[in-house]
């Protein structure tokens, strides 16, 4: 016989050799296979679970319409969408008392100014409006529930959350109800309207997005906390923090999450959107900048937990910085921070302890710090170069943007509450307690 010979004992156990190595080489490939098909369809659905992939586009509204945004208005809170409180022109404000609305009870909002309207809600239930220019009365609505928001307005209509879970939508001409959309759970929050579309928070930590036209509810959006402050928004991107200290990051287009920042404290304020990023202030003093443009994904928030066992645990030296996370600054020793006024590359933003600061966006860096040496309960207002604030002890300061200087000083004589409203050629103040409104050219 030969080697070659198929008969050789010798050969047969070759064969059988060559056989089973390819048997294990093609098992091995299989299970190859299966391994890398498990693990993609594991992580799709992760992705799938988190939102980011998947969601499918939510439903169109019926019209494209966005709040009146004009050197005269201030049709939303914290003036438009991405809410950094900034009006780009010079404040022709003289500090002379115009006129001055007063209430029937405490005043906890800040009004809406749009198209010689002054739309403002009472604690008393009322909805009014009055004239820019003097004061007078328009018209004015008892409203079914009681509020603590600001209205949204457009052209043509108002857009109102109460703390029963309505959102009612008013003609703002006549005052009249055109729809009404009773939600879940209380809502506190001001409603945002942008692109055809009313977006509300709820205390049961659903964002409500409403056809602007007709009050249906096109989608939801579920936060784990409270939510207690608007939404914010650039583009197609939606910011919202729940009292949890959780700060979503949502596209609109299809409801779906890009990002969950942990700011470890809790948020009561908007979120701000300005120079690609996203600004949030804490009720322990901090203020931080996110990265608008970061996608987290959800093994990625469970390695971030992990992590953070391991500090508690002191297994590693330093806790996980949030994903996004560009810088983070404390401000003050406990004290709550207003929502940040976002200008021309500098935030500035107040503390309840009676501080004013003034940071890089670019890197958190402290530009100068102004004490008003009381409390201060409003937030900041930029107009051109002037930073807009009120304080308990009645005065409203203009403060120069390059140092904090004191440009101006207008006495009222009661403690101001609420968000400073600023167009280019008048200032509206609110005091808590009497309920007074102020209009100041």
């Amino acid at each position: 016989m030969t080697d070659a010979d198929p008969q050789s004992p010798l050969a047969n156990v070759h064969i059988g050799w060559v056989v089973d190595q390819l048997r294990s080489k093609r098992s091995r490939k299989r299970r190859r296979l299966l391994l890398l098909f498990g693990a993609t369809a594991l992580t799709l659905w992760g992705l799938w679970v988190s939102g980011v992939i998947f969601n499918g586009t939510v439903p169109s509204p019926s019209t494209d319409v966005d709040a009146v945004l004009a050197e005269t208005a201030w049709a939303l809170p914290g003036r438009d969408v991405t809410h950094t409180s900034a009006v780009p022109v010079a404040s022709q404000v003289q500090g002379l008392i115009s006129w001055q609305y007063a209430t029937n009870s405490t005043l906890g909002t800040a009004p809406a100014v749009a198209n010689g309207k002054v739309f403002l809600t009472t604690g008393d239930d009322q909805l009014v409006a009055l004239d820019e220019q003097t004061g007078e009365l328009l018209w004015e609505r008892r409203l079914p529930a009681l509020t603590s928001a600001s209205p949204a307005v457009t052209d043509n209509a108002l857009f109102l959350s109460l703390r029963d879970g309505q959102v009612i939508a008013f003609d703002v001409e006549s005052g009249e109800t055109t729809w009404t959309f009773q939600g879940s759970g209380t809502l506190s929050a001001a409603a945002v309207v942008h692109r055809g579309v009313v977006y509300v928070g709820s205390w049961g930590g659903i964002v409500h997005a409403l056809d602007a036209a007709d009050g249906r509810e096109l989608w939801t959006f579920e936060t784990a906390g409270r939510i207690v402050a608007s939404p914010s928004f650039a583009k197609n991107l939606m910011a919202v923090a729940s009292d949890d200290g959780l700060v979503y990051v949502v596209d609109t287009i299809d409801a779906g999450k890009r990002l969950i920042y942990d700011a470890a404290f809790t948020v009561l304020e908007t979120p701000v959107f300005a120079d690609d990023r996203l600004f949030i202030s804490t009720a322990k003093g901090r203020i931080a900048a996110i990265d608008q443009s970061k996608i987290e994904y959800s093994f990625e928030r469970g390695l971030r937990y992990w992590r953070q066992q391991f500090f508690i645990w002191r297994l590693q030296d330093h806790p996980p910085v949030p994903k996004g996370h560009v810088w983070g600054r404390k401000l003050s020793e406990g004290a709550a921070l207003s929502s940040p006024a976002v200008a021309k590359g500098v935030a500035f933003v107040a503390s309840a302890d009676g501080q004013v600061h003034a940071l890089s966006v670019a890197n958190g860096d402290p530009l100068w710090a102004y004490d008003a040496g009381v409390p201060i309960h409003t937030s900041t207002t930029v107009v051109g170069a002037l930073v807009y604030i009120g304080t308990d002890d009645g005065d409203v300061l203009a403060l120069d943007v390059t140092d904090g200087t004191v440009v101006q000083r207008m006495h009222l004589g009661v403690a101001l509450h609420g968000p400073v409203v600023v167009t280019n050629d008048a200032l509206y103040v609110t005091s808590r307690d009497p309920g007074l409104l102020f209009a100041m050219r």
